[in-house]
């Protein structure tokens, strides 16, 4: 994961064309693969009679943040004075970082109440 924020950040700091491609090429690559990662663990951690909402739901939250993504980065450009395409990756780098520290949080919680 450590690797998808650094492509990230290459994205936005590249002046080439054809890098920037061959980084957004390998990111979306990255997001389709973690998409899919995201509903198998999903799947695992619900009973068989809500794995329909909780997939539901899971889609619900990636389209949620999809459409307040524009305005989340107007509000943080706003904070920091950038409004640029490299201060967009960068505070989706910083964002990707945050839910990646929730996501393992919760998972280490998930699995020590499973083990109680």
């Amino acid at each position: 994961m450590i690797a998808f924020i650094v492509l990230f950040v290459g994205i936005g700091s590249s002046r080439q064309l054809i890098l920037t491609g061959i980084l957004y090429a390998i990111v979306a690559a990255i997001l389709s693969w973690l998409q899919a990662a995201t509903m198998n663990e999903a799947a695992a951690y619900s009973d068989a009679a809500s794995q329909t909402l909780t997939s539901s739901l899971i889609l619900v939250g990636i389209n949620l943040g999809v459409f307040a993504n524009p305005a989340v980065n107007r509000v943080i450009g706003s904070w920091i004075g950038n409004y640029s395409a490299q201060a967009s990756f960068a505070i989706a780098s910083g964002l990707f970082i945050v839910a990646l520290i929730l996501y393992w949080v919760f998972v280490r919680i998930l699995k020590m109440g499973q083990q109680n």
